[in-house]
C-alpha cells in the first residue's frame, strides 16, 4: 500500500512529495452460505395414483387418443366387441373408438368418493363433465319414470394396481341408449 507518491512538477522541474489520502480498502462482508433445506418430497399414495389413472383414461378417450387410452384400460374388450362387431377384435384402439361412438366418453369433472376396496383395487366415484361444462346426468331412461329410474350423476369405477405398479381402469363410460 502506498502512503504517498512523488509527483514531478514538470514546469518547475522540482520534485515535491505530495501526500495522497489513504487508499480505501475493500472490505467484503461475508454472508453466511445459505443451506439448502430439502423440502419434503410429497408422497403420492396409491389412491392418488389410481385417481390420476382414472382421470387420464377419461381424458384420453375424450381427446380421441385411443391408442394411449388402451394403456390405462384393464377391463374386458368382450363387451366392447359386442357393441362394435365390425371392428377387428385385436385392434384395441379402434374398439375404444367404436365404443366412444355410442358411450359417453366425457372428461372427469370431479372425484366425489374414493376408497380402497382391496390391496390393489380402488372404487372411485366421479362426476363427468357434459359438453356445456356442467355435470353429466343420466336418466330416466327408456320410458321409465323418475321413481323407476332416478337421475344419476355419480359413476363408480374400479381401478386396479397391476403387478408392475401401474394402474388401469376396469369399466366403461356410461352408455346412453
Amino acid at each position: 500500500m502506498l502512503a504517498g507518491i512523488v509527483i514531478v512538477n514538470v514546469l518547475a522541474c522540482t520534485a515535491q512529495p505530495v501526500a495522497l489520502p489513504p487508499t480505501p480498502t475493500a472490505t467484503a462482508t461475508v454472508l453466511p452460505t445459505p443451506t439448502a433445506t430439502a423440502s419434503p418430497t410429497p408422497v403420492v399414495t396409491d389412491e392418488q395414483l389410481a385417481q390420476q389413472a382414472l382421470i387420464e383414461f377419461f381424458d384420453r378417450l375424450h381427446r380421441g387418443d385411443y391408442a394411449a387410452a388402451v394403456e390405462l384400460f384393464g377391463g374386458s374388450y368382450e363387451s366392447i366387441i359386442a357393441y362394435v362387431p365390425n371392428v377387428d377384435p385385436a385392434d384395441y384402439p379402434a374398439l375404444l373408438q367404436g365404443m366412444c361412438n355410442i358411450h359417453q366418453c366425457l372428461k372427469v369433472k370431479q372425484i366425489v368418493s374414493s376408497l380402497q376396496w382391496r390391496d390393489d383395487y380402488f372404487l372411485i366415484g366421479v362426476q363427468l363433465e357434459d359438453p356445456e361444462g356442467g355435470v353429466f346426468t343420466f336418466g330416466p331412461c327408456c320410458g321409465a319414470s323418475l321413481e323407476e329410474f332416478p337421475p344419476r350423476s355419480v359413476f363408480e369405477y374400479l381401478v386396479m394396481k397391476r403387478a408392475d405398479q401401474t394402474f388401469v381402469v376396469i369399466g366403461l363410460p356410461p352408455y346412453v341408449p
